[in-house]
C-alpha cells in the first residue's frame, strides 16, 4: 500500500513538482535568463558563488481557487503545517562522479541543495502510523525533504547532472470516510546522460525501482530546480506559453502539458531579513492537468528584473502549493512559502 503514496507525495511537499514552460526552437532546447544574479546579466555565476534563500512555511485553508473541501470540514479533519524551506545554490564545483554527460569545452557546475522541514499536526478520527508525538490534542510528525542537484549553466540551459531526494513525510489518505496518515520513506537517485536518464528508487521495505527513459539534453530541468528555474523564466504580463516537455521527477517518467501565466505585475512590499523593500513583482501560475493534481494551479510572487536594474535580483518571494488527500483527491487547503532571508 505505501509504495503507492509515492507518487502523490512527490506532489504535496517537494516542492518543485510541476514545471514550467520557456522559449525553446523547433528542437525544444530551452532559453532562460541569469536573472538570479541580477537584471541583464550575461555572464555565469563567478566561480564560488553561494547563496542561501530561507522560507517560513505555513498552512492556509483558502487561496484563490483553492479551498478546504466540505468534506474535510463536516467529518472534522483537522491538521495544521509549519516549517521551513532553506535553499543553498554554489557554483564553480569539480563535476560529481557520476557526470555522464557529453559536452563541447568545458564548463563550470552548479549545485543547489534544499531541505524542507514540517511539523505535520492532526486531530482526526482514524489511523496513524507510527512516529508521531501527541501534541495539543492531536497527532504530530516531523517531515523531511531534502534534495540536492548538480547541473550546467545557462549557456547549457540548466540542463541537470545528477539529483537525490530524501523523502520522510506523513500524507492523508481518504476513502469511504476512513481516514489513515502513514508515514512515508523514500530515496530516489536520477543519473543524466546526453539521451537518457535513469532513475533509481530505494523503498523503506527494502525493495527498489529502477528505471531508464530516453529525453534529449537541454530540453528538461530536474524537479529540484523548480524555483530556480522560474527565477530566471521571462513570461509577459497577460501572456500563456504551453508546451509537451519531459518534466524529470522520480514519479514520473512521461511529458506533463504545463502552463505558466503572468497575470498581473505589480508593486508589493516585502521584508527579507527585516528590511523592508517595494519590489515590482510577477504574479505568476502554474497549472498541472493530469490524473494526480487534476488541475490545481500554483501561485508564485517573482521580482522582476530589467537591464536596467543589475543590481536587482530575481527571487521567488511567495510560493503557493495547494494539498490533496490521497484517494479522494479533496482540497486539503496549501501550502505557503515565503521568502525571510537572503544570504
Amino acid at each position: 500500500m505505501k509504495k503507492r503514496f509515492f507518487k502523490f507525495l512527490s506532489l504535496i511537499l517537494a516542492v518543485s513538482i510541476s514545471l514550467f514552460t520557456v522559449g525553446c526552437t523547433e528542437d525544444n532546447t530551452l532559453y532562460f535568463n541569469n536573472d538570479f544574479l541580477g537584471g541583464g546579466s550575461v555572464s555565469d555565476a563567478p566561480m564560488d558563488y553561494t547563496e542561501t534563500l530561507i522560507y517560513d512555511v505555513t498552512y492556509t485553508p483558502s487561496f484563490g481557487k483553492v479551498e478546504k473541501a466540505d468534506a474535510l470540514i463536516q467529518k472534522a479533519v483537522n491538521y495544521n503545517f509549519t516549517g521551513t524551506y532553506e535553499m543553498n545554490f554554489s557554483s564553480g564545483l569539480t563535476p560529481p562522479e557520476e557526470y555522464a554527460l557529453e559536452i563541447d569545452g568545458e564548463s563550470q557546475v552548479y549545485c543547489l541543495t534544499s531541505t524542507l522541514t514540517l511539523n505535520a499536526w492532526y486531530d482526526l478520527e482514524g489511523t496513524f502510523d507510527e512516529g508521531y508525538t501527541e501534541v495539543d490534542g492531536g497527532k504530530q510528525y516531523v517531515d523531511t525533504i531534502k534534495s540536492k542537484v548538480y547541473f550546467l549553466p545557462k549557456g547549457h540551459s540548466f540542463a541537470p547532472i545528477v539529483s537525490t531526494v530524501e523523502q520522510d513525510y506523513s500524507l492523508l489518505f481518504a476513502a469511504n470516510s476512513k481516514f489513515e496518515v502513514a508515514k512515508i520513506k523514500t530515496t530516489s537517485k536520477t543519473v543524466y546522460k546526453n539521451n537518457s536518464y535513469t532513475t533509481t528508487i530505494n523503498y523503506a521495505d527494502g525493495s527498489q525501482k529502477i528505471s531508464t527513459c530516453e529525453y534529449e539534453f537541454k530540453t528538461a530541468i530536474d524537479n529540484a530546480q523548480f524555483l530556480f528555474a522560474l527565477r530566471n523564466l521571462t513570461v509577459n504580463s497577460g501572456t500563456i506559453n504551453i508546451a509537451n516537455l519531459p518534466v524529470i521527477t522520480p514519479a514520473y517518467n512521461s511529458p506533463q502539458t504545463l502552463t505558466v501565466t503572468n497575470n498581473t505585475e505589480n508593486t508589493t512590499s516585502w521584508t527579507i531579513d527585516g528590511v523592508q523593500t517595494n519590489y515590482v513583482v510577477k504574479n505568476l501560475q502554474v497549472y498541472r492537468q493530469d490524473a494526480y493534481n487534476r488541475g490545481l494551479s500554483q501561485y508564485l510572487l517573482v521580482t522582476k528584473t530589467s537591464n536596467d536594474t543589475p543590481q536587482l535580483k530575481s527571487q521567488v518571494l511567495q510560493y503557493v502549493y495547494p494539498l490533496l488527500t490521497y484517494g479522494t483527491n479533496n482540497q486539503m487547503g496549501a501550502l505557503v512559502y515565503k521568502l525571510v532571508s537572503v544570504k
